[in-house]
């Protein structure tokens, strides 16, 4: 049966550390995340696998920036110290230096109207990339590694995340 809720679709801006982004390319912000998990096998064989163990959730948020604020940018792809070209010592923690990102629709009848990631940094293991050529438009490619937050009702801390409690990647504000 096809579905008849229609199509959705929608516009947001953008602010990362409280500065906002400025124009994104064609695309927006593209969430991806992918778990992992442990196999449980418990046949008369030991070979097939009846079960999976929950391991955990990475989740990056991929997008282009054009036309775009250089003030965020400059800090979104130097995140780890104040002066850009200069980076701390081995060791630092990435958590610690992620800031939010915050996603406000563009329309006040799409969902989610608001979609907060409490902790993103620019992802280990990715280049960023600058074009200095000027014989085109100066983009910036970014992919942002979303950490999650310790989960605490109500939602008003942004605490490491500790042994026996359930994590907090994001939250959202929905149409009601």
């Amino acid at each position: 049966m096809p579905l008849t809720t229609g199509i959705t679709s929608g516009a947001y801006t953008a602010t990362w550390n409280a500065l906002a982004i400025g124009e994104l390319q064609l695309g927006g912000i593209r969430e991806r995340y992918q778990y992992s998990s442990r196999p449980i096998f418990f046949d008369s064989v030991g070979s097939t696998p009846v079960d999976h163990l929950f391991g955990g959730v990475v989740m990056f948020l991929d997008f282009v920036c054009m036309n775009y604020n250089a003030a965020a940018i400059q800090t979104m792809r130097w995140p780890w110290h104040a002066t850009r070209g200069m980076a701390p010592v081995s060791g630092g923690s990435l958590w610690e230096m992620a800031k939010p990102l915050i996603l406000i629709s563009c329309r006040n009848d799409i969902n989610p109207l608001t979609k907060t990631y409490y902790k993103t940094i620019l992802a280990p293991g990715q280049d960023v990339e600058l074009d200095f050529t000027g014989s085109k438009e100066r983009t910036v490619p970014i992919r942002l590694m979303v950490f999650p937050r310790k989960y605490v009702s109500g939602g008003a801390t942004t605490e490491l995340p500790t042994g026996c409690t359930d994590l907090d990647y994001y939250s959202e504000t929905l149409v009601a």
